[in-house]
């Protein structure tokens, strides 16, 4: 079965289409130099070439995204410059070493923080194994969810849902309903994507969050941009389509090739990525990786499909 007959249902928003009720900032610098302003309370610190979001207003602050150490340093120099109130939430996002991360340490300065439930548990479990430590300073988030949670501060409110097993499977969205805008973590704009299949990430699952955003937004693009993705610059609907369109080929040409019995060393020298190469293939992730994992997470699909099958029966 292709990416193509999947339904797109499984990771919509229920929000309605409306205006954003705060007026839109142009992106420009602020806290000098240290992030961009989108709207009058939000800003958007980026490192490395990951993303976290800061709203900042008069009722305290709240970040989102992956607490990188060198990330939450910078933001916390941010909020310094901006004079901006104590941090009362820190919404935490899945990515690359993430589990290692854990709440940024912003519990200890007093915010409450929450995570994802397999993220957290994920974050517990690094927390009692010596071989794998968490950072220093940080803290296990005191609050998990599983599908939805809404996180009230101020004129802010943040919409956080569960969405197909993308990155990995604690894969969320956070749509900030006062600003306007959306928070994406298994989007990337400065290449391909990382699926990390050892802890539930799937190209089919990325696919379809990109696709439901893509396609329920479609007439609405001002109630998502700007699109913040978890690598990369701010995006836009466009963006975000072109994203699709790409995960959506990837996952039916690498589909094709599994089903056509092609081992993964096959599948590599095939190079399925060419067309996109040019503009996906700069990132951190190689095209070389982005086949491998594709071909792993639509391995584990397969075997999903065949032991539902068996079941059913």
């Amino acid at each position: 079965m292709t990416f193509r007959s999947i339904s797109l249902a499984v990771a919509a928003f229920a929000l309605a289409l409306v205006a954003p009720s705060m007026a839109r900032a142009q992106q420009q610098p602020a806290a000098g130099g240290l992030a961009v302003q989108i709207a009058p309370t939000v800003y958007v610190v980026s490192e490395g070439g990951a993303n976290l979001v800061l709203v900042a207003d008069s009722a305290g602050t709240m970040v989102a995204g992956v607490q990188a150490p060198a990330l939450v340093a910078k933001a916390r120099r941010a909020l310094d410059a901006l004079h901006a109130r104590p941090v009362r939430y820190a919404l935490v996002m899945d990515g690359p070493g993430a589990a290692r991360f854990g709440d940024g340490g912003w519990e200890a300065g007093g915010a409450v923080a929450l995570a994802q439930e397999e993220l957290r548990g994920r974050i517990r479990r690094a927390s009692r194994d010596a071989s794998t430590p968490l950072a220093a300073g940080v803290r296990v988030p005191s609050l998990g969810y599983s599908e939805v949670v809404q996180v009230l501060m101020g004129h802010e409110e943040a919409h956080l849902v569960k969405q197909p097993s993308g990155f990995s499977g604690a894969d969320a969205a956070i749509h900030f309903e006062g600003a306007g805008f959306l928070y994406l973590n298994s989007f990337t704009m400065d290449g391909y994507p990382e699926i990390d299949v050892e802890n539930g990430g799937t190209l089919a699952g990325a696919a379809q969050t990109s696709a439901a955003f893509a396609t329920n937004f479609a007439e609405a693009p001002q109630v998502i941009e700007p699109i913040v993705p978890a690598r990369g610059r701010l995006a836009t609907m466009r963006d975000l389509v072109e994203f699709r369109d790409m995960l959506v080929a990837m996952h039916d040409r690498v589909e094709q090739m599994v089903k056509d019995g092609k081992t993964v060393e096959q599948a590599v020298a095939a190079r399925p990525t060419a067309s996109f190469d040019a503009r996906w293939g700069g990132g951190p992730v190689t095209a070389e990786r982005f086949v491998r994992a594709a071909y792993a997470s639509i391995l584990k699909e397969r075997e999903a499909e065949a032991a539902e099958h068996a079941h059913s029966h």
